[in-house]
């Protein structure tokens, strides 16, 4: 028995000395919950709680505030979440995992950050999920806002257009871009970076065009397009992760770039485009639309980066797996 007193340290050797006997009784064959060439369609059925969430957020949220308070509202929306982190407490069972080579060091969080810092194809993914992130952000946090200033429209039509309007495409969009990229990807994982580079670009410019359309119908009929290929670019990021990160590294790699992007998208784009949008406040709705057009065009860079990561990306696999 191992006993509670002794440190960190000892407790994991113990652990990694006992790993095999349990490989051994299990017979030696742990599967992955989705095999490699099902990744893209596993990260895109769980990209659907996207905009699943901001449809449900963004149109149901003005609605029971408008209703009631918008004490309510928080309170309604936050319910839900906690019934649903209880159902899947209650019903998801942890999957058995892939097949590992116990015998290979696990390396300290230090040392694996720096050898992921040094991994090009790992920061050009970061730079893709980041850049990519902080565009598409930015404009769904304040695209309400600017089709209320744009428009003339309420604060709960805006929401209720704005959701509608890009939730269900970006929903289509997210599917179709993970069954699409397991099917076109086999036995070429750069295809899911080159179908990444092509969708971020492409909702990059349309999210653009809707930002300065003076018509309510035009940028209704631009949303189409921007979902369908915004939906899905970040799935292509995340699979690449997978394929390229060693068991190994994966965990600790796929957090780091998620944190990465999280920072920028959550924090540095939806306050700089803000923070404009009041510097030049007498531009009316233009000047929302100011600061949303030095945030959006960074997906541009994530499109460069993608592309570039395509170059060292199956290099990069093998030097992370020696």
């Amino acid at each position: 028995m191992v006993d509670t007193r002794r440190g960190a340290d000892e407790i994991a050797r113990e652990v990694v000395r006992l790993a095999p006997l349990f490989l051994r009784q299990a017979g030696g064959h742990v599967l992955a919950y989705f095999p490699a060439n099902e990744r893209g369609r596993a990260f895109a059925l769980l990209g659907t709680a996207i905009y699943v969430g901001q449809m449900a957020g963004l149109a149901g949220g003005p609605a029971i505030a408008a209703a009631s308070t918008w004490q309510t509202a928080f309170h309604a929306l936050g319910m839900i979440g906690i019934v649903i982190a209880l159902a899947t407490w209650l019903i998801v069972r942890e999957p058995a995992r892939e097949v590992i080579d116990v015998a290979t060091p696990v390396l300290p969080l230090k040392q694996t950050m720096r050898l992921l810092v040094g991994t090009p194809s790992v920061m050009l993914l970061a730079t893709v999920m980041a850049l990519g992130s902080l565009s598409g952000v930015t404009f769904g946090m304040w695209g309400p806002a600017l089709f209320e200033r744009a428009y003339g429209l309420s604060t709960q039509a805006a929401g209720a257009t704005f959701a509608l309007s890009f939730g269900l495409p970006g929903l289509l969009g997210v599917l179709g871009f993970g069954f699409l990229s397991d099917k076109l990807g086999k036995g070429d994982a750069t295809v899911q970076l080159r179908l990444t580079a092509l969708a971020l670009g492409g909702a990059t410019t349309t999210i653009l065009l809707v930002t300065w359309s003076d018509s309510l119908t035009v940028a209704r009929l631009l949303a189409v397009p921007s979902g369908l290929l915004g939906g899905g670019w970040s799935v292509g990021v995340l699979a690449g992760l997978q394929y390229i990160l060693p068991n190994s590294h994966r965990a600790t790699g796929t957090a780091l770039v998620l944190l990465i992007s999280s920072m920028f998208a959550n924090v540095l784009g939806p306050v700089l485009a803000g923070q404009l949008s009041d510097w030049i406040a007498g531009a009316g709705p233009h000047g929302l639309r100011i600061g949303l057009s030095v945030a959006i065009p960074t997906g541009y860079i994530g499109v460069w980066a993608a592309l570039r990561a395509m170059r060292s990306f199956e290099r990069d696999k093998a030097a992370l797996a020696g």
